[in-house]
Formats: C-alpha cells, sequence, structure tokens
C-alpha cells in the first residue's frame, strides 16, 4: 500500500521539470509495509533499494537520506517504493557508499582469459587516505594487529568455474610476521624487509605459487590457524575463493593497472609453467590491487613514470614505514625466474625466487570474507574502523 506524503517533509531529493507531480512513496522494513514514521538515519543501519514504477527512476543517497536524481520518464507521479532491510551484508553496505564516497570506485574493467563476461565490474577504494579500515579478529581490546583495510568488493568464485559473487577483499594494515616457520629471515641492506627481516616468494627457486611454502606454511598454515583461537573462530568469516596466477610480462615494466589485471587473469603461466588459478584462503595482493589503489586519473599511466605521485596518492603504499613487498604473481618472460614486488620507491617491479636472504622480502596477508558477514557498526576511518560480525 503506498502512502502519499509532503516531499521535502521526507526527502532531500532533487525534483526535475515536472515538479508539478508528485511523488509517492511506500516503504517497508525487512519485508513488512510501514505504517509509523518513515525510518529515520539515526534509527538504525539498513540496506536499502529503490524501486519506482512506470519507467520512472531514482537513487537513494544515505548523505542525504531521500531520493535523488528521479527521473519520471514523462509520467506526471511518481511512484517508488524503498526497501528497508537490517541484518546488512557487508558487501552491500560497502556498494552501498559508492555514491557517497569519492574515494570509492565503480572500476569497469575489459574482459579477460579467465574471467570473461563474468567478472568486469568490482569496487575499489582509491586515493591518498580512504576510509577503508576494518578490525578483523577481535571483539574487544582490538590492537593495530588487528587492524585491515578494504581493498574492494570484487566478483570471485568459490570454486572452479563456479558462480561469481560479490566479496569484500582486505588486506593487513601492516606487515605480517611469524617466528614458527623457520622460514622469516635477515635481508639485504640493498633490498630490505620490514625490520630488515622477510620471506622468499618460493624457497625451491621455481615462480610456482601453489608449491611456495610462503603460501601452503606460513599464509595458509600458520597465519590461517591465528585466526581459530579464542571463542570465536575467525576462520568462518573467510571464504575460501579462487586465486588467479596468470603471469604479466616481466620485461616490460612500464604498463598500467589495467594491463597487470588482464596479464593476472590471463591464460600465460609464469616461468615454471605453473598453476593458472587455485582455491585458497590467503594470498597476497595482485599488482593490479596496488596499481588501482590511486586515484583514477592516473589508472591509464605508466606506473614507473609517475612513482612520486603513487607515494603520496595510493593509499596502499601510505604504511608508516615502506619496505620491499611481496605480490602473489610469477612472472614470465624473462630468463631468470622471477615474481612480482612492490618497491619502497612505490614501483612494481620483478625478482628473482632463488633462494637466498638478498630476496626476502614482507608480505601483507589478504583474504576474501564470507558473503555471510554482516556490517555491525564503525564508519571506516582508522579511529573508528569498521566492525563486522557472522549472525548463525
Amino acid at each position: 500500500m503506498y502512502e502519499e506524503r509532503k516531499t521535502f517533509d521526507v526527502l532531500k531529493g532533487t525534483v526535475p521539470d515536472f515538479a508539478n507531480g508528485d511523488i509517492t512513496l511506500a516503504y517497508t522494513i525487512d519485508g513488512i509495509t510501514g505504517t509509523e514514521d518513515f525510518p529515520t538515519k539515526e534509527s538504525g543501519l539498513y540496506g536499502i533499494k529503490t524501486e519506482c514504477k512506470n519507467g520512472a527512476t531514482a537513487d537513494w543517497s544515505n548523505k542525504y537520506w531521500g531520493l535523488i536524481n528521479v527521473k519520471s520518464n514523462g509520467n506526471k507521479r511518481v511512484v517508488c517504493n524503498i526497501t528497508f532491510e537490517t541484518n546488512v551484508l557487508f558487501r552491500d553496505y560497502i556498494i552501498s557508499q559508492v555514491s557517497e564516497d569519492e574515494k570509492l570506485v565503480k572500476v569497469e574493467h575489459e574482459t579477460t582469459e579467465q574471467t570473461g563476461e563474468n567478472a568486469k565490474i568490482d569496487y575499489r577504494y582509491t586515493g591518498s587516505d580512504p576510509d577503508n579500515y576494518v578490525y578483523f579478529g577481535c571483539e574487544e581490546g582490538c590492537t593495530d594487529n588487528n587492524l585491515y583495510r578494504i581493498i574492494g568488493v570484487m566478483p570471485t568464485q568459490s570454486e572452479i568455474n563456479g558462480d561469481y559473487e560479490n566479496r569484500v577483499k582486505l588486506i593487513k594494515n601492516n606487515y605480517y610476521t611469524e617466528n614458527s616457520s623457520g622460514l622469516l629471515t635477515t635481508s639485504s641492506t640493498q633490498y630490505p624487509g620490514p625490520g630488515g627481516k622477510g620471506y622468499l616468494w618460493n624457497t625451491a627457486g621455481v615462480n610456482k605459487w601453489e608449491t611456495s611454502s610462503l603460501n601452503t606454511n606460513v599464509l595458509n598454515t600458520i597465519y590461517w590457524n591465528t585466526l581459530k583461537g579464542g571463542t570465536i573462530n575467525y576462520q568462518k568469516y573467510i571464504d575460501s575463493v579462487v586465486w588467479y596466477l596468470g603471469a604479466p610480462y616481466g620485461p616490460n615494466l612500464d604498463i598500467t593497472a589495467e594491463e597487470y589485471y588482464i596479464s593476472e587473469r590471463g591464460n600465460n603461466p609464469g616461468n615454471s609453467n605453473g598453476q593458472l588459478k587455485m582455491i585458497n584462503n590467503i594470498g597476497l595482493m595482485y599488482p593490479s590491487d596496488y596499481s588501482y589503489s590511486i586515484e583514477p586519473t592516473y589508472w591509464g599511466q605508466r606506473i614507473q613514470s609517475i612513482l612520486s605521485t603513487y607515494q603520496t596518492e595510493a593509499w596502499m603504499y601510505n604504511l608508516d614505514k615502506k619496505y620491499f613487498e611481496w605480490t602473489i604473481s610469477p612472472n614470465r618472460g624473462d630468463a631468470q625466474i622471477y615474481a612480482w614486488y612492490i618497491a619502497y620507491t612505490g614501483s612494481v617491479s620483478r625478482m628473482s625466487t632463488v633462494n637466498s636472504n638478498f630476496y626476502s622480502y614482507g608480505i601483507r596477508p589478504c583474504f576474501y570474507l564470507s558473503n555471510k558477514v554482516q556490517y555491525k557498526s564503525g564508519g571506516g576511518t582508522k579511529g573508528n574502523p569498521y566492525r563486522i560480525i557472522i549472525e548463525e
């Protein structure tokens, strides 16, 4: 049942040329038709969807708490239904902020060989310091060790050739180290890891991520098991998904964000002829994740030509201290066996996987949140990070 209301008593929308007509609204909360006062911004967090009749369109604005961009399609009266849903999935909440947050950007990619037409759109945080902080692995007494950042919302598969679903991708805010694997070694002063230590990409000296002890032991055993302790098993907050292992072409370092993205999801493996994709819980960032973390203005430029801009305008570079850091991607096209890394200069380059502490770099674990994860609280700032929950 629709209920007429005075447009600007309830809505902060923009009224187009047909202002002599009316906007008629109905609203539901969790499927129940609203009969009381229209929900306020302070009455709780909602997932909000807008559907208008007779070809009319309108967007919902959380900032103005009302309809914007109202178009009538020639009708004098615009009839819209506003659906409010509690227990908002975190992925949906993040996507809903695109129209409000200029640093959260919808990206339309080119088709890739591995993903085809199914994964062309994602949503990424960009710029020097977006509000994309989230606590993970804690309820009370959260510390900087529990601080992560949202790379974006990405279409992913939970199985090879499965359906694509949007999932939130996180990266640890700072470098991760542990002492039980025996794989953390002293790095060179010329190519330093955090605190002068780091990990080899693959101790076997090949660029097959699926056989890397950094992957199997450090990330998907030791780090993975740190998420299980305590009263809450945070492993259930993470989905096992497909990770792409296509290899960008090494001799040409001066490429764009989209060229990295296409290569990572392409059909060319690294020099060691490893897998092109695999199912895993924990990984590292892609070179394209780093490359897209700068403002969209710079996406079409060659990364090596604007390193000083990346140092100030790319949030994935802006750690308190910057060291050499591995990505998940192998390299192809060189005589030596390389993998891709991020340098303290801001560049994306490739380095040998030979077993030598000369190539011991830092790591920041990445993973995709389960689609059951819901928004709980917080505003995404470093002082007030997002908090998430799973309700069984």
